[in-house]
């Protein structure tokens, strides 16, 4: 059955779709200049998610690059491409356009836990030329700046109507019981846990929608002999943003056992700084956790560990710092662990961590035997978002870039969690985006691909069509 809101959206996608891939860029740019000058806006947005300004500032950066006007004009290079064919026939002309064409209506449910962070794929997602409808928290803020006071304006400015994307507030599960089953809408992007995940692909696939999944994270860092330590550090340590729940950030440690005292010493010594975010609006990064019973399973499993050593609180905490039984906060907690007790299932390695837990593992032997034992736990891992490497051992980096497959992002001797120059920071395989888990670029997710065969068309005409397209222009042509 139709819905009113579904309707109203496709038939401002159909309009936008027709305009052509320049128009759209133009006021797709538009808003990302927009966004970058309401930098403070944002920050404001991000922090009514609850963040501190510390926090708000390094995400805000990423949404910053998402809507950059420079990698929104390089995807839209990408949403056109021309290869020419060289027939047998001498006197043949043309080759062939491969074209994006968008799915339509697109149904994006943003989690309540990062609702902004995530509702920045919009951009993306509009640009090949669908339209969008946004479940957003019921109080949400971030999102309804997003869409209501930067591309709305910007759709407005180019003569399009600000129909093409649509919030809608409420929980997940009533929201997609109302607009997946709409005829207008043909795909869904979900962001959740994998329990849930599998439940929204079953329903989608019973409508006949095509669904992107973004779900669980547990990614891991590798720091080996050579590793700048204190870089290496100041990047783990974004592991305790929003009490370690953001899927981007690292959650494992893997460490060489020549700079394990090292790191784990500074790791430590800035456990009494990490404070939450009710007590430090300004710095600090702690902030409720919804399901403390996964914290203190997964601990109690740890120290049963002969070997393992617990660092800091591993308690219930107010949100001042103090400990309190019956706190909403947990206190930020290292443990260091052999090599040799994670070749049994843990529940910190083999279930997300949504808490302030994190697992520090030491790595003894030769360089050939440390290599070998990481490559292997790390290709074990459930989870496919994000693997960091710190090293410029030839050897390390070669091995881990041939056997470390299944992650999103494979990142050498950078901040784990920022997002990268032009690949897509969203998306992996296994537990983080089911079967048809890759970085996601989401124009691409949410278009297919058309071939059009252009044989025996010369390149005045070959450009007729790309201007029918609204293409952009392309070396070549």
């Amino acid at each position: 059955m139709s819905d009113p809101v579904a309707v109203a959206v496709a038939r401002a996608a159909r309009e936008w779709n027709a305009a052509g891939i320049a128009r759209r860029l133009r006021a797709l740019a538009r808003a990302g200049a927009d966004l970058a000058v309401r930098r403070d806006e944002l920050h404001d947005a991000l922090r009514a998610d609850g963040h501190s300004l510390r926090m708000a500032r390094y995400w805000a950066d990423w949404i910053l690059r998402v809507a950059s006007p420079s990698l929104l004009e390089r995807y839209a290079r990408a949403l056109v491409r021309w290869e020419p064919i060289h027939a047998h026939d001498a006197a043949a002309r043309g080759g062939e356009l491969l074209v994006r064409r968008a799915d339509g209506v697109v149904l994006v449910v943003t989690p309540a836990s990062a609702p902004t962070i995530n509702a920045s794929s919009l951009f993306s997602i509009l640009l090949p030329g669908n339209g969008v409808i946004v479940r957003a928290p019921e109080h949400d803020v971030g999102t309804r700046f997003l869409v209501e006071k930067v591309i709305h304006p910007a759709l407005a400015a180019e003569g399009f109507s600000t129909d093409l994307a649509q919030v809608v507030t409420g929980k997940s599960r009533d929201v997609m019981g109302r607009f997946i089953p709409a005829p207008e809408v043909q795909t869904v992007v979900f962001f959740g846990n994998a329990e849930a995940g599998r439940e929204v692909a079953r329903q989608s696939y019973a409508s006949g929608k095509k669904v992107v999944l973004e779900l669980e994270g547990s990614d891991s860092m590798v720091v080996w002999r050579d590793a700048p330590v204190a870089r290496a550090v100041e990047s783990a340590l974004r592991a305790f943003h929003a009490s370690t729940q953001p899927c981007p950030v690292p959650k494992h440690f893997l460490v060489h056992a020549q700079v394990f005292d090292r790191f784990v010493e500074a790791m430590a010594s800035e456990l009494p700084r990490v404070s939450t975010v009710a007590a430090d609006p300004e710095r600090g990064v702690l902030v409720p956790v919804a399901r403390p019973e996964g914290y203190f399973a997964a601990l109690d499993e740890l120290r049963a560990i002969p070997e393992a050593r617990v660092l800091g609180g591993a308690r219930r905490i107010a949100a001042d710092g103090t400990p309190d039984e019956r706190g909403a906060f947990l206190s930020p907690t290292l443990v260091t662990l052999p090599s040799s007790a994670c070749r049994a299932p843990l529940r910190c390695f083999d279930d997300e961590i949504y808490f302030p837990l994190l697992p520090i593992v030491r790595f003894d032997g030769d360089d050939e035997t440390i290599a070998g034992e990481m490559a292997q736990l790390l290709s074990r891992s459930p989870f496919g978002l994000r693997v960091s490497v710190w090293t410029h051992a030839r050897a390390v980096i070669e091995r881990m870039a041939r056997e470390i497959s299944t992650v999103g992002i494979l990142i050498f001797n950078d901040d784990h969690a920022r997002a990268p120059e032009v690949a897509s920071p969203w998306g992996g395989p296994r537990r983080s985006g089911g079967p048809h888990g890759e970085n996601h670029f989401f124009w691409e997710k949410t278009s297919r691909l058309q071939a059009i065969l252009c044989h025996d068309l010369s390149v005045y005409e070959v450009r007729r069509l790309l201007d029918a397209l609204g293409a952009l222009p392309m070396e070549g042509l």
